[in-house]
């Protein structure tokens, strides 16, 4: 981890693994010291900003107690935290140092052995491994390293030179105070109270969503650092030209100029004396320089009435360079550091993290760290994480979270097809290759497998179509034969209920005598139904509506058996029935 935060490996810092460890580590013990370092600074700042706006700046040497006996106990409390943070500090490095000389040591019986090792013949390697040796040795302790220890010993020091004002105001010969003291006091009072609440960023910038801004306002700096040094190459030129063609309180007039000609005639008149306001000095000049690009007032009149024509172009001059072109480029500048920061917000917290972890590891006790890496040998070991698919989000960051996830493991999916088809691809464009060099005999042997191959196959799937015809040419016999019967059935069950209907016609009075042959057709027509029916099985029975023939009520033959029912009289008409 100390090695992922010193070389800013961000790719790192947000895989799986790091990930899963500082979550970890954060659950376990990071959240709580990072909350507990942040009650105790804003605890801190407060006192502090109340001891310096409670009273007027010429009044703060006075204490009426009992009334503001509160004031007393407002600075020794903010003294008292402020004297534990310095010696936290002090303890910080005292550790940093402890550490890196245990490393140094380390690092350098390694590279001892190391020379023992090396063969004599070869010189590089012993020449590569004396200068790390040289390194090693001008090593400094990491403490420094970070730019936030910096600004937390300004804090204390300007801390300390209030505290040393105050004192000596309060303690002024004569109990009045002096002026001028209290008035240093008091601006360095201020500054006090500024970078008290800028050092609380410090224990803000492992929380996920200050960490990114925080990142942002240190790239922001350094890119002010860049503009200001380019700002300051026309910044000086033209408050110069300003200076000397506006500046001071004697200039004057551009018609007393005309008028007066020579410089003897000059000092002869006594011409009225134009100033520009603001411009009085060079520093007030300087500074009426920078309001000019921030578009501020100025007077232009005054600075008509001494060079009309000098004043409008270089007032034009530097509106277009100040205003114009560097405002939009610092904007521009800002932009693009904005968008860097935001499209890394993620690893850019989880780095800040990160630092606050290492630091607060680093100042765990040994009982703290066993136990620390207990739970890891217990618990995650391995980590086993709980996630439900089917769980609604409570807020859109975690669909977002999830969806994120979502679609980076179809990317790492997709990656993983493409890999293998590219593979598959590289494999068959080898064997290709490798196909060219086989001689001919072989690509002929080859040709002929194929063939053969492929004939058999031909012949194999026509045994199979043929067998297919051949079930489908069974099953529609089959099928024909069993529609025959039926059609035959039709027919007698008409047949019989055609001559019913006769019979019925002739009861009833003269009429057409039915066809002497229908009776003969009848007959034909049972016997060769009664002939179908010869050869049935055992199973199951066969009713037979239709007349009866003479003589014959009923036939059986083996289990089966053939049964004649009279017919009901037809209670519809024969054209009905057709």
């Amino acid at each position: 981890l100390k090695a992922i935060i010193e070389t800013n490996n961000y790719q790192m810092i947000d895989s799986t693994v790091i990930s899963a460890m500082l979550g970890v580590q954060w659950t376990q013990f990071g959240r709580i010291r990072a909350i507990g370092q942040i009650i105790l600074q804003l605890i801190n700042i407060i006192l502090w900003t109340i001891f310096a706006v409670d009273k007027e700046w010429t009044q703060r040497h006075e204490y009426d107690f009992p009334r503001e006996g509160y004031r007393v106990a407002v600075l020794i409390g903010a003294i008292g935290i402020t004297a534990y943070l310095i010696i936290e500090e002090i303890m910080e490095i005292v550790r940093s140092r402890r550490r890196h000389e245990a490393w140094k040591t380390w690092k350098l019986k390694l590279i001892e052995e190391d020379l023992e090792l090396v063969h004599p013949s070869h010189d590089d390697e012993s020449k590569y491994l004396r200068k790390e040796v040289e390194e090693i040795k001008k090593s400094q302790i990491s403490y420094f390293d970070d730019w936030w220890n910096y600004l937390d010993w300004a804090c204390y020091i300007i801390l300390l030179a209030s505290l040393i004002s105050h004192f000596a105001e309060v303690g002024w010969p004569g109990g009045e105070g002096n002026l001028v003291l209290a008035r240093w006091h008091v601006r360095i009072m201020a500054l006090n109270i500024v970078v008290l609440w800028i050092r609380l960023l410090k224990y803000v910038k492992p929380f996920e969503f200050f960490g990114p801004f925080i990142v942002m306002l240190g790239m922001i700096l350094g890119d002010l650092a860049k503009f200001f040094l380019l700002y300051l190459e026309f910044f000086i030129p033209f408050t110069c030209i300003f200076w000397t063609i506006l500046g001071g309180d004697k200039n004057l007039r551009e018609a007393d100029i005309l008028t007066s000609k020579t410089l003897k005639n000059y000092s002869m008149h006594n011409f009225t004396r134009v100033t520009v306001e603001n411009m009085e000095t060079f520093y007030s000049t300087a500074f009426s320089m920078f309001r000019l690009t921030l578009v501020d007032e100025y007077q232009y009149d005054q600075m008509a009435d001494i060079d009309p024509i000098t004043s409008q172009i270089i007032l034009g001059c530097w509106f277009a360079i100040s205003a114009i072109l560097f405002l939009n480029l610092f904007i521009a500048q800002l932009s693009e550091t904005f968008k860097s920061v935001f499209d890394n917000a993620k690893p850019a917290a989880a780095m800040q993290k990160a630092i606050t972890l290492l630091n607060c590891y680093e100042s765990m006790r040994m009982s703290q760290r066993v136990k620390f890496h207990k739970y890891l040998k217990e618990e995650c070991n391995p980590l086993k994480l709980h996630y439900d698919d089917d769980v609604t989000m409570s807020s859109s960051v975690e669909e977002q979270q999830k969806a994120t996830l979502e679609i980076r493991d179809m990317v790492k999916k997709i990656q993983k097809r493409v890999t293998r088809l590219y593979e598959k691809e590289i494999e068959q464009s080898d064997s290709d290759e490798n196909d060219l060099v086989v001689d001919e005999s072989e690509a002929r042997r080859q040709q002929r497998k194929r063939k053969t191959k492929t004939r058999q196959m031909a012949e194999k799937a026509a045994l199979r179509m043929q067998a297919r015809l051949e079930e489908l040419e069974s099953s529609t016999r089959s099928e024909l034969l069993g529609i025959h019967r039926m059609l035959q059935d039709i027919a007698i069950v008409v047949a019989g209920l055609t001559r019913d209907d006769s019979n019925v016609s002739a009861a009833s009075g003269p009429s057409r005598p039915p066809p002497p042959a229908s009776n003969r057709d009848f007959s034909e027509q049972q016997q060769q139904h009664d002939d179908e029916f010869e050869g049935a099985n055992n199973e199951g029975s066969v009713t037979f509506v239709g007349p009866r023939r003479p003589g014959q009520s009923g036939r059986s033959g083996g289990g089966g058996s053939i049964t004649e029912v009279e017919p009901a009289a037809p209670h519809f008409q024969r054209n009905d029935f057709s």
